[in-house]
């Protein structure tokens, strides 16, 4: 059975309209309405579109052939493949770089027995379905009496829109049920798991005589994560019937408690929007859904339970209950609908959500609910939404009641607040109730006293686990182990005892924990190599090494301890690695004393193990074992959540953007995409360095500190001079979705560490050789890198440049008051503020659903907005992640000081801004001036080397393309170039400078990038030859008349105008015409601007 995190994925990143279009490509795609469209359905032949693409609900439905489900089933029918198939071909194709090796869940016989039962009730329930659905569109009577009741017309009556109606797949039970009975006899399928899915029964007085229990009802499919029908709901269509919904019975498949109606479409637009709305009833979920409103859940059995809240745990959404407004019964101060929010709202807060109440305005004549009262997506925006706690306590509170009546209250609402997780949020709701209902030093205590009574309940619910020997030859007295001889003596193994506590799995060094305790009562906690376990001599060297704790018996005995000790140890999984760590069943986002799971911050254990449902996990740098040597997990401790104070993030990322201005909300954005990395890659294929560049004491050093500071404390800044490409692998292999500092980059350092940064882009690692001499280990980068230097990144070669988010720190000097705000920011960056990480990586899911769209949209922005001819693709790509990474997450955070138009505007500048310094700082700009000084010296000639001719149109070939004309609207100045002469002669001139030029097939690889190159003349051009005084030698042919010497070639054509504009050269000579009667030695002459360029032999021949 695949992991559900993987079907999940598949349904949260794929959307049907794509998938129908990249499945099919030939099919025409048509409005079909609100978020749909339709289409001619591939599964079946027709003329006349009947196949409707939901991109709410993510659902398909052809009304031709009657097949309809979501991507997976689309899947299925497409590629006549199973379940798991579909599964592996969406992740295959729409999520390349996750790593399956987990897909299957690890069952043992028992669990696979009953999952292929499951699967049989599955399609027990998918028989039923296609009879109901059958019988709904019947032309019967009663069939259309049901079309009737639920399918909304212009004339009135009718629930929902006829489309949705056909969408979800509504059924219709008919009156006369022994049809039902014969239709699955008819299939020879087994009644008895009909009747324990609840759709069938046996008369008591006559077992064996089946009955339906739906008859005359409309049949609402209930579905579960997987698109699985799991039972139905009938709706009654006669008034007199004695239960107007019915649902089926539990079974395998389906339990009341733990089933959520609506989820099936509802987890994809709660992970994109951060809200799910939960309501009582499935048809308030319908009519909302119909609106296009599909982050709306409903329970089957009239109230929430942990099973199904903990269902939202795994990202950073909010619930929103919305209540029936029921009349109060007699007696009651409340109604249904809000008792009913006042008992699972309250559960929600207390699992730790953040919940909030929209709530129906009511009469007190007759019952409301969405279904009857939202008629319109007006009407339902017009509702008002508020927090739970105090829409709870305007609700009990009364200003007239007596003082012990309202302390009951304030005591009542205190033990709802003390459960909200944010201290900034549980202090505002606090200020909130102190303001509007007075009494501000009773709240502030009765605060106080629910943390003590939460705190003495969760002691109380913690239990520890007993050891237990029966069964292995040996006992405990006192603090040691004895056994007894075949004689019948007590013989002493130990002056200790062990208890047993993990076994750590890790690929390259597993090692187990245990705690041991002497005859003495000292006591010691070791972690030891498995090594050193598995044979006795070593684990007496470990063990005497630590203490007075000996072992007396031999070999055999020792074996006997073993596998007391194997049996009764937990284990868990060694963390390597910091930062998002993609294992488990859900991943979390690490730290050294703690990670994020579920969008909840889990501190390490005393031995730094963190407990989830299914595994164990092991940081053991704040082990109590390692916690005190500070020699061993030096780097990992830097990565710790612990600030000393919780600093806002509203409050220091304002202060940066207002120290740093432009660069301050780049280097966030950059931050924040890296949080999420490993989502990104999956679109960009890479993720670039951010390169801040200043002269000395223009404080990019503390601005790149200060970035860093959210992810760990007591930043060791790595000089890139002095540290070795090595340790430059180990530093990136540190943490994942995270960042990296380096600084001091310097154009001088070795081929080597260029290369490295240069790898980080692509994703690329480092090969070493490993301790067995043979083996290579590899490590990956996945991490940020964050590159800090007095020198621009653009040589040895320019590749480095293209692959970095360039900013300039440009000042030196503060103003005073600029100087006070600086100090205040290295005030904030002291505290630690890597709560501001652990409150984005919540935002994950959303990430990950919004990710693919915001990337598309940044990216066709910036190329409709940048002449994309004159960039380089590279520098666009770059800067679309920033600006994907805005669109994403700012619309979840309200706190941010920028907007994403600030974010637009800057990135269209930066990419302007890179590519410009690109031009006149890389090896082409080298190559340009070398170029032009061998000119000024005589060693270049024009019409020799190279010509400049003013042409209309020419025919030019791109490398390695296509033949292309190139036509001017005017004749324009072309500059023509002998490639290999001009580059052995520039590079001559190079040399002469002091400076290394790159390989002549990586410089012509550049020059034919460039936007000024339009191509190499597919016709040879004709060059003279000139002698060492500069004139053109002349030959004589065979029949003696005399010729001027010239070679042709095909030549390199550039815009000579661009050329001369970007690198600031001008390759034209020029002559001076002086009158005859002009007397010598006058200064005065007529100047002309005409080149010696003969025009009448630069055509291209």
């Amino acid at each position: 059975m695949i992991k559900q995190k993987y079907i999940d994925m598949v349904k949260s990143r794929v959307s049907i309209v794509s998938l129908a279009s990249d499945l099919y490509p030939n099919l025409t795609l048509q409005r079909g309405g609100l978020n749909r469209k339709k289409c001619c359905c591939p599964f079946h032949e027709e003329k006349t579109p009947s196949m409707f693409l939901d991109s709410n609900l993510e659902r398909y439905r052809c009304f031709g052939c009657n097949k309809g489900g979501d991507v997976i089933s689309f899947v299925e029918e497409a590629e006549k493949m199973d379940f798991n198939e579909a599964v592996k071909y969406l992740l295959d194709n729409y999520c390349p770089e996750v790593d399956t090796r987990d897909l299957y869940e690890k069952m043992t016989p028992e669990e696979e027995e009953t999952w292929n039962k499951a699967k049989i009730l599955y399609e027990y329930n998918e028989v039923a379905y296609q009879f109901f659905r059958k019988e709904y569109d019947s032309d019967d009577e009663n069939s259309q009496r049901c079309r009737a009741y639920a399918e909304a017309t212009e004339n009135g009556g009718g629930r929902w829109p006829k489309d949705y109606c056909k969408m979800i797949g509504l059924g219709y039970a008919p009156r006369n049920g022994q049809k039902f009975i014969d239709y699955i006899r008819a299939k020879g399928l087994n009644l008895s798991l009909f009747e324990e899915l609840g759709l069938i029964g046996q008369e008591e007085d006559h077992p064996g005589v089946y009955y339906s229990k739906f008859r005359d009802r409309v049949m609402i499919p209930q579905r579960d994560k997987r698109n699985h029908i799991v039972t139905f709901t009938g709706r009654a269509l006669s008034p007199h019937a004695d239960r107007k919904y019915i649902n089926g019975c539990n079974s395998l498949i389906y339990q009341k408690n733990k089933t959520i109606f609506g989820i099936d479409v509802a987890l994809k637009t709660a992970k994109g929007n951060g809200k799910v709305y939960l309501t009582e009833g499935a048809p308030n979920v319908m009519r909302l859904q119909s609106m296009g409103i599909t982050n709306i859940i409903a329970p089957l059995g009239g109230v929430w339970t942990e099973n199904q809240l903990n269902e939202f745990k795994g990202f950073n959404c909010t619930l929103c209950f919305v209540p029936d407004a029921d009349v109060p019964k007699q007696g009651k101060r409340f109604g249904n609908g809000i008792e009913f929010v006042f008992k699972n709202a309250r559960l929600a807060t207390e699992l730790g959500f953040v919940v909030s109440v929209k709530e129906i305005p009511g009469n007190n004549e007759h019952n409301e609910d969405i279904d009857s009262y939202v008629k319109t997506v007006e009407v339902w925006n017009e509702l008002a939404e508020k927090d739970f706690v105090l829409w709870y306590t305007e609700k009990h509170f009364d200003d007239k009641a007596t003082q012990e009546e309202q302390l009951k209250v304030i005591n009542d609402v205190c033990d709802l607040l003390v459960h909200v997780q944010s201290e900034t949020m549980q202090a505002t709701l606090l200020g909130e109730l102190k303001s509007q209902y007075k009494k501000g030093s009773i709240w502030k205590k009765a605060l106080e006293e629910a943390a003590k009574r939460l705190q003495e309940q969760q002691r109380r619910i913690a239990s520890k686990k007993n050891n237990d020997l029966a069964g292995y030859h040996f006992y405990r007295k006192g603090n040691h182990y004895y056994d007894i001889d075949s004689q019948g003596h007590e013989r002493e193994w130990t002056n200790f005892i062990m208890t047993p506590l993990f076994l750590i799995h890790d690929d390259k060094k597993p090692t187990r924990i245990f705690e041991l305790l002497n005859e003495s009562g000292q006591k010691r906690t070791i972690e030891l190599e498995q090594k050193d376990v598995t044979k006795l001599d070593r684990f007496k060297e470990q063990i005497e090494g630590k203490g007075d704790f000996r072992f007396f018996e031999r070999n055999e005995k020792y074996e006997t301890l073993k596998a007391y000790l194997y049996a009764k140890t937990e284990e868990a999984v060694r963390v390597v690695q910091m930062g998002w760590n993609n294992i488990g069943n859900k991943g979390f986002y690490a730290f050294c004393n703690g990670i994020i799971y579920n969008g909840e911050w889990q501190p390490v254990d005393e031995y730094g193990i963190i407990r989830l449902e299914n595994e164990n996990y092991y940081l053991p740098a704040m082990s109590k074992i390692h916690k005190a040597n500070k020699y061993t997990y030096v780097n990992e401790r830097r990565y710790m959540h612990a600030p000393k104070r919780e600093i806002t993030r509203n409050a220091f990322f304002y202060q940066i953007v207002d120290l740093y201005g432009d660069n301050g909300i780049v280097a966030l954005c950059y931050y924040m995409a890296s949080l999420f990395r490993d989502i990104i890659i999956d679109s960009t294929r890479s993720f670039p360095l951010l390169n801040i560049y200043g002269k000395k004491g223009t404080g990019k050093t503390e601005f790149a500190l200060t970035i860093m500071s959210l992810f760990l404390r007591n930043n060791e800044v790595s000089n890139l001079e002095s540290t070795t490409d090595f340790a430059m692998g180990d530093k990136c292999s540190e943490i994942c979705n995270g960042l990296v500092h380096f600084d001091e980059y310097k154009t001088t350092l070795s081929r080597r560490k260029i290369d490295f940064l240069k790898g980080i882009y692509d994703c690329a690692g480092r090969n070493r050789r490993g301790n067995d001499s043979e083996r290579r280990e590899s490590t990956g980068i996945d991490c940020g890198v964050i590159l800090t230097g007095q020198e621009m990144p653009t040589s040895p070669d320019s590749a480095l440049f293209t692959r970095v988010l360039f900013l300039e720190s440009q000042r030196s000097e503060r103003t005073r008051e600029e100087t006070d705000k600086y100090h205040v920011l290295i005030d904030m960056r002291n505290q630690y503020p890597t709560n501001i990480t652990v409150e984005l990586v919540k935002y994950r899911e959303n990430f990950q659903t919004r990710w693919s769209a915001a990337w598309l949209r940044a990216l066709n922005e910036l190329k409709n907005e940048i002449d994309y001819t004159r960039v380089q693709e590279r520098f666009i790509n770059n800067w679309a992640m920033i600006l994907a990474t805005a669109y994403t997450l700012l619309p979840f955070l309200d706190d941010i000081p920028f907007t994403e138009e600030a974010v637009h505007e800057i990135c269209v500048k930066a990419i302007q801004y890179q590519q410009s310094l690109t031009t006149s700082t890389d090896e082409i700009s080298m190559f340009w001036s070398s170029f032009s000084k061998a000119r000024q010296i005589g060693e270049t000639k024009e019409n020799q080397d190279y010509k400049i001719s003013a042409v209309s149109s020419m025919k030019v070939g791109k490398l390695r393309g296509q033949a292309e004309v190139v036509t001017f609207e005017k004749p324009t100045l072309v500059l023509f170039i002998r490639e290999k002469i001009c580059l052995a002669k520039a590079n001559i001139q190079a040399k002469r400078e002091g400076k290394n030029p790159m390989p002549d097939e990586s410089l012509l690889s550049y020059l034919s990038t460039t936007s000024e190159f339009y191509g190499k003349t597919k016709n040879p051009m004709k060059f003279y030859n000139y002698d060492e005084n500069g004139n053109i030698v002349m030959q004589t042919n065979e029949d003696g008349c005399k010729g001027k010497s010239y070679t042709q070639e095909r030549v390199f054509a550039f815009d000579y105008d661009a050329i001369c504009e970007n690198y600031d050269i001008d390759l034209r000579t020029f002559t001076e015409h002086v009158r005859a009667d002009r007397p010598s030695g006058s200064n005065l002459s007529n100047v002309s601007n005409i080149s010696n360029t003969d025009n009448t032999d630069n055509k291209d021949e």
